[in-house]
């Protein structure tokens, strides 16, 4: 990493200390052809970690005054101690502001060097976040290339940190395993990895952060690279639990049918998705009384002092809207969840089948499956192209392969990268490519019917026969009268979150934090992903500034219903009858 990228990177990481928390704790390790980890201190001043205080979640465990060091006579040579308040060697440190200083200095300094060891940095950063005693540990993993010293196939890197990244214990964190215990739990650090500029390997670090209980995002290298990396560690800045375990009644649930229900943690504004299948009358245990036949849900986890808390799960009563290709049922919920898991989760190639046949019983195109159209009549009648369906990357399913058997593809597209904001419901649509019929009109026959073999994936032609467009005509004017366009400067509540002439800043960032978008006012007028419109109503995300519809006019929040996100430009989910719709042309979230 060089040049406008390594600045980009001081600015940020400049940036991030300074919002850091009292109470807060942090690592550096740079890495290029080998790894270094920071200290604040040289290898002679170093001790044993002493014991401290639990840290607590927005509260500081540490005085006002800053800790300084002591300085003692041994033999006429004066020897500085290292402060109590350093652990793991000296390599885990106190956000204290002496601290922070001698960060910022550090990483002022840095140069770019050497090569790429990921797999020494990775475990060096597992083995430093598993040395902390704090209820979460996390690790934010930054490269720009791929792996080119040390350990270079991306299959063994991700089974090393898979090893690595292990740890059991008796009970909570505060205990220790001096003898034989019964209740051992395994600590794992969640990773998250950015892929910052095109050259980084983006499939091999959503692999590594799948496995790892992360996610991964894209830092685009651009202008503003800089406020990407603060938009990351704001959406990791606000840890609300650790070890989050949800839990169902075993009379009610079937447990081989609950998805993921698991994960190192839980932050403020993101959002979690367990599904599951419920027991028929007849399943359900015979000591289920009657009395007790309430459906519950609860939520087990930690706290900053170590505690574990228990959250139950309040009742729904969210009406689904009905089951069509944009609102699959909760079924299809499901299946989604459990191909993706069983996919990007784990490399058993028995889990891999059971992938395959869930993908093929509920019609998901994934790595493992394909997708053969029949058509009936004359085939000359009917031509294909290739409909690309794209998905924010943390829901994408997709593969690796290593550098000597094949590049690094994948049959997702890049789209959306860590966009964490997308409706749910666009989870739901299969990752892959997709055949698409476009029937050629002709006036002595019929439109031909569609048949996709065992997938039954049915999609609507393009083409129309003359009555159609006679139809569509007489009905033009009905649709404009339906929706009406408006100028964006129109927008009444655009001036109070516009930055600049060519930006916006909306809270789509995790926990509710700002992020900038831009208004792509020099950009065509391209139908992008499908999305699930406030209308109820087919929809596609298009940029604002051509699709700035009535309903936005008044209401900023109501605007904030209709968001998408283009990469980073500001969209709507505008409805198809607005403008017509070729699919074979639908634009991926990256151009």
């Amino acid at each position: 990493m060089a040049g406008r990228r390594i600045s980009q990177l001081k600015l940020a990481m400049a940036a991030i200390l300074d919002e850091l928390k009292s109470d807060d704790y942090f690592s550096i390790v740079q890495f290029n052809s080998f790894k270094s980890v920071w200290r604040p201190f040289s290898r002679e001043k170093r001790r044993p970690k002493s014991n401290r205080r639990p840290r607590q979640f927005g509260q500081s465990n540490y005085s006002n005054q800053q800790d300084r060091i002591s300085s003692s006579s041994d033999g006429g040579r004066r020897v500085q101690k290292q402060p109590a308040d350093l652990e793991g060697g000296g390599r885990v440190i106190p956000a204290k502001p002496h601290y922070i200083a001698k960060a910022k200095r550090y990483i002022k300094r840095m140069k770019a060097s050497g090569g790429t060891n990921i797999q020494k940095a990775l475990t060096k950063a597992i083995e430093i976040a598993h040395s902390s005693d704090v209820p979460l540990a996390l690790v934010v993993f930054l490269t720009d290339g791929d792996s080119t010293v040390g350990e270079t196939k991306a299959s063994f890197i991700l089974k090393i940190a898979r090893e690595a990244n292990r740890k059991e214990k008796c009970g909570s964190y505060q205990e220790t395993i001096d003898e034989p215990c019964d209740n051992i739990t395994t600590k794992h650090v969640p990773i998250y990895s950015l892929a910052f500029g095109e050259e980084a390997n983006i499939y091999f670090l959503r692999r590594l952060s799948a496995e790892n209980f992360g996610t991964a995002r894209r830092i685009y290298d651009a202008e503003d690279a800089a406020i990407q990396l603060q938009e990351v560690y704001a959406e990791l800045a606000a840890p609300v639990q650790a070890n989050c375990l949800f839990q169902y009644p075993d009379n009610m649930v079937d447990p081989e049918w609950v998805t993921q229900h698991k994960f190192a943690a839980a932050f403020l504004g993101s959002e979690i998705v367990v599904a599951g299948r419920l027991l028929s009358e007849d399943e359900k245990s015979d000591g289920a009384d009657e009395g007790n036949g309430d459906f519950w849900g609860e939520v087990k986890g930690e706290q900053a002092t170590g505690e574990v808390s228990t959250v139950h799960l309040p009742d729904s009563e969210i009406e689904f809207y009905p089951n069509t290709k944009f609102n699959p049922n909760l079924s299809h919920l499901w299946a989604y969840l459990t191909i993706y898991q069983l996919l990007v989760g784990s490399a058993a190639r028995d889990s891999r089948e059971e992938a395959t046949q869930i993908a093929l019983e509920y019609s998901f195109v994934t790595a493992t499956t394909t997708l053969e159209p029949h058509f009936e009549g004359d085939r000359n009648d009917v031509a294909t192209s290739v409909l690309r369906v794209h998905l924010p990357a943390e829901q994408e399913i997709g593969h690796i392969m290593d550098d000597d058997n094949a590049s690094s593809t994948d049959v997702c597209s890049e789209g959306g990268e860590g966009e964490y904001w997308f409706p749910l419901q666009q989870a739901f649509i299969p990752c892959g490519e997709r055949k698409v019929t476009h029937h050629v009109p002709n006036s002595s026959q019929q439109r031909s019917s569609e048949n996709f073999g065992r997938n039954q994936i049915h999609e609507p032609t393009n083409a129309m026969e003359d009555e159609d467009e006679q139809d569509f005509e007489e009905d033009k004017s009905e649709v404009e009268q339906k929706y009406q366009l408006v100028d964006l400067e129109s927008l009444n509540w655009l001036k109070d979150v516009r930055y600049g002439p060519r930006y916006l800043v909306l809270p789509k960032g995790r926990g509710g934090e700002n992020q900038l978008f831009s208004l792509g006012l020099n950009e065509s007028n391209e139908a992008y992903s499908p999305c699930l419109s406030p209308l109820k109503e087919p929809s596609h995300c298009r940029h604002l500034h051509f699709c700035s519809i009535t309903e936005l006019k008044e209401d900023f929040y109501e605007f904030l219903r209709f968001f998408c996100s283009i990469n980073h430009f500001a969209g709507v989910c505008c409805p198809d009858s607005l403008f017509p719709i070729d699919e074979s042309n639908v634009q991926p979230f990256d151009k």
